[in-house]
Formats: C-alpha cells, sequence, structure tokens
C-alpha cells in the first residue's frame, strides 16, 4: 500500500491518469490521451507506473472474430481493490461498522450491541474486537486498511478529541483518532460528529444530493443536527454547530424522554431502540410519536429560520416512521416558518452516520490518490495519523 501520509507522486501525469481511471470502468490510451491531453507515450509511461504500485491494471483485449490484423487497443482500469477503508458508527448502544474497496463498494459489514453504562475501555475493546473479527471473515489483515472513518456522538475537535460529550461523560477528553490509529498504524484516520456524518452522507448518496443547503436531524433516543451550507457541512467555531438538542427551552430533551417510553425487549435498558421495531400504527406508540414532533418542533423551526434551507432532512432510529414523522413536521414548518420548506424523509436510514463515517476515509484517499473530493473535506474533521 502507498504511504497514506503522503500524496501519489510529485508529478501531476500519474495523478490525471489515475483521476480519469477512478471514474470509469476502464479507459484506452486513446481515451486518457484525449482527456489528459497529454501524448499518448506519456500516458503509456504513467500508468506503467501505476500498474507497478498496484493501483491499476491492464485489461486484456478479447478476441474479437472477423478483426483485422494488428495490435489491439491498451486498456487500464482502477483496482478498487488494491486498498481497503474501515468506517465505524461508535454508537452509544450500538457499534457499526463496514469494510469497503476504495470506490466505496462496501464488500461486508457487522454490528455489536452495548450499553450507555459501558466504559471507555471496553467500548473500544469491543469495537477493535468486531472489527478483527470483520476483517478475518472478509479475508483481510489491518495492514490491508488505507483510511479509517470514525462516527461519534459528541463535539469532536480538529485532532481528533471529544471536546463534550453529553450522552457519554466519559468519552470527553478522549483522543478516538489516537485510539483507532493505534489499532490501524499505516492507515489515515477522520473523526467527525455522528450528525455531521449523517449529512455528509445525505450529500454524497441520499437525500440530498440535487441541493447544496440543508438542515439534517438524527430524530431518536438521541436528538442531533447538522447544518450543510454550499455542499460543506458547517462545523462552527467550536464544532457546535446545530447542537440545540441539550437547550432545554427548545423542547428537544422532552421528545428525547417521550421516546425512550418505546423501548422494547425485556431489558429495555440493554435493548438497541430501533425505529423499525414500532408499529407507529398502534394507538400507543401514535401519541408518543405526536408528543415526540411536538417537542422537536421548536428546535427544528429555529434551524430552519436561520439557515433558510431548501430542505430539511430527518434520519436516524425513526426514519423508519416515514410520513407518519415527516408528514406533521412539514406541516408545522409550513404553518410557523416565513417560507415552505421541503421535509423528507433519509434515504439512507440508520445507515447515514455509518455511510458518513465511509466517505472521510475515502476523502482521505482521494486526498493521497491526487483527486479533489467530490465532496468538501471541510465537511468532516480531518485528523492525520501522525504515528
Amino acid at each position: 500500500m502507498p504511504d497514506m501520509r503522503e500524496p501519489l507522486a510529485p508529478r501531476g501525469n500519474e495523478v490525471g491518469v489515475l483521476s480519469h481511471l477512478r471514474s470509469a470502468s476502464s479507459l484506452s490510451v486513446t481515451d486518457l490521451a484525449a482527456l489528459t491531453r497529454l501524448s499518448r507515450p506519456t500516458v503509456e509511461e504513467a500508468a506503467s507506473y501505476l500498474v507497478e504500485r498496484g493501483l491499476v491494471q491492464r485489461i486484456e483485449p478479447e478476441p474479437e472474430v472477423g478483426r483485422k490484423a494488428g495490435r489491439p487497443a491498451k486498456r487500464f482500469a482502477f483496482r478498487a481493490e488494491a486498498g481497503h477503508i474501515l468506517a465505524c458508527d461508535m454508537g452509544v448502544e450500538l457499534i457499526r461498522m463496514l469494510v469497503a474497496t476504495l470506490d466505496g463498494t462496501i464488500i461486508d459489514r457487522a454490528e455489536v450491541t452495548i450499553t450507555g453504562a459501558t466504559s471507555t475501555a471496553q467500548r473500544f475493546r469491543t469495537a477493535f474486537d468486531a472489527v478483527d473479527e470483520l476483517l478475518e471473515a472478509a479475508a483481510l489483515a489491518r495492514s490491508d486498511i488505507w483510511a479509517v472513518g470514525v462516527a461519534t456522538t459528541g463535539i469532536v475537535d480538529a485532532s481528533g478529541i471529544v471536546v463534550r460529550s453529553s450522552r457519554l461523560p466519559e468519552l470527553t477528553g478522549v483522543n478516538l483518532a489516537q485510539e483507532w490509529a493505534k489499532h490501524f498504524p499505516a492507515a489515515t484516520v477522520s473523526v467527525g460528529n455522528d450528525a455531521r456524518c449523517a449529512a455528509l452522507a445525505e450529500h454524497w448518496k441520499g437525500a440530498a444530493v440535487d441541493v447544496d443547503t440543508s438542515v439534517t436531524v438524527l430524530a431518536g433516543t438521541a436528538l442531533a443536527a447538522a447544518i450543510t451550507i454550499d455542499g460543506a457541512p458547517y462545523r462552527g467555531w467550536h464544532g457546535a454547530s446545530g447542537e440545540v438538542g441539550g437547550i432545554a427551552e427548545l423542547g428537544w430533551p422532552r421528545a428525547v424522554t417521550a421516546l425512550q417510553t418505546l423501548r422494547s425487549g425485556k431489558d429495555p435498558e440493554r435493548m438497541p431502540f430501533r425505529g423499525a421495531d414500532v408499529d407507529f400504527a398502534d394507538p400507543r406508540a401514535s401519541d408518543v410519536l405526536a408528543t415526540f414532533i411536538d417537542a422537536l418542533a421548536p428546535g427544528l423551526v429555529a434551524l430552519v429560520s436561520i439557515i433558510d434551507p431548501p430542505r430539511v432532512i430527518v434520519g436516524g432510529e425513526l426514519a423508519t416512521a416515514g410520513e407518519a414523522l415527516v408528514g406533521p413536521i412539514r406541516g408545522i414548518l409550513a404553518e410557523r416558518c416565513l417560507f415552505p420548506v421541503e421535509v423528507v424523509p433519509s434515504t439512507l436510514g440508520d445507515d447515514s452516520s455509518l455511510l458518513g463515517a465511509l466517505r472521510q476515509a475515502l476523502n482521505d484517499v482521494d486526498a493521497v490518490l491526487g483527486r479533489p473530493s467530490a465532496i468538501s473535506p471541510d465537511a468532516v474533521l480531518l485528523t492525520r495519523n501522525p504515528w
């Protein structure tokens, strides 16, 4: 694998060729020459260098019946399997992870249940044990991982330290980037707030791909919001933009309290809440959802009034409620805000933060391989691995 702390090459020819190959299934030398405006010999030299690095493969031509004599066109393709990416959403009660190739194709995933009372040390042990099992199942070693992206609850600074976490107070002051870097010393590590990661994912491949400004809300047993402006989730001075969940006057704590009554299982304190398990047609669940929406409304109205976005995306544990959730929210915002705003459920469900962590890591890979990310790296907290 390449050194993930250094760019691909000091010259731009290899970077240009690789960038185009990453955007296509395969390209001929003629195609690459036209796209890069380089001469054919220069393209072939760059492609050969990339083949030696293991990033590109030559595509052998298929025999053609009746083809005239002559050498077939040389074609090359990006080897997405040359390296792998690990993404992890370190939730309060559920740690979810996936491993993907360098083009973002997910090849395997796993999750493990914990509780809010799990110690920080045990939280990391559980996560790393699960990661190692996931890699073993995918026939991968830690050294195969080029980049790691982590989403977490709480406010995270630019060095990967959790500055404040109301849901997991013991996590405050912990350097998540450093802990993950110890487990993956050859990889870059990027750490981001879960709501901001969710917003990143929505603009990458979710419900906000066609807008550049939005408010994304993670609705569930915890409430969080992220603001995206000009395609990049806005962090704010302290990384606390959108953190209105703890303001009692805005009602979000009351919304969370209401939803806790829907927790299922014989031992609800050890059972992760899953909105998909709730029948919102049930009168009791419907009443709880109405209380939740009523308590959510003031904070969401404030966010929308300040940002004036064209769209609000509702994700998180309650995304599966669909119109039962977004319909009333849409009506409240139409009544209380100066201008109408589109309100849609996340198309990513409860995968949004995990996919945002994946996008973070892909941004790191883009930086190393020399292609500017289609999603602004300012949208996440990128923490280079200094070890």
